[in-house]
């Protein structure tokens, strides 16, 4: 099961990645082949993700970050994560602008699918969703498959 989490790079750097490759692509096509390694660095920055692998035959999951389309990371033992949970966590977005004449927020609820180890105080983020009753459905179809056991986010409750 391969989970994409997030994008690698954040948004401004992405959209300056697509215009690396555009000039690129421009280049290339005006200059000749020699100048592709342009258009290569904006398409690495605008398709490199972070994710997590999980192969559930073997037991192991693999945190990697993928660079044209190449899964880079170690795979690990499940053992460390024996639980998994939604956390309900509000983000909040917000754009001004430098004389603070325009500015803009937004909150907005979302359900993260997470791994956690038995303390609680290390957290594997799976999947994040919109739909309350979606991730908690996910998460316990995640739970069934893979093993694990479904708890209330607590840390330091199940120590012993």
């Amino acid at each position: 099961m391969d989970f994409k989490v997030a994008n690698f790079f954040p948004p401004m750097t992405r959209i300056l990645g697509v215009l690396i490759f555009v000039i690129g692509v421009v280049g290339v096509i005006t200059n000749g082949i020699q100048v592709i390694f342009i258009a290569l660095i904006g398409f690495a920055i605008v398709f490199s993700t972070k994710g997590v692998l999980i192969d559930v035959s073997d037991n192991k999951l693999k945190e990697y970050n993928s660079f044209f389309f190449i899964k880079f990371g170690k795979w690990q033992s499940f053992d460390k994560f024996p639980h998994i949970t939604v956390l309900e966590i509000t983000e909040k977005t917000s754009v001004s602008s430098h004389t603070t004449l325009v500015s803009a927020s937004s909150r907005e609820m979302v359900y993260r699918i997470t791994l956690l180890s038995k303390s609680h105080y290390q957290k594997l983020l799976l999947q994040q969703l919109k739909d309350k009753e979606k991730a908690h459905q996910e998460t316990e179809k995640l739970a069934d498959l893979i093993g694990l056991k479904k708890v209330v986010f607590s840390p330091g409750a199940y120590l012993d």
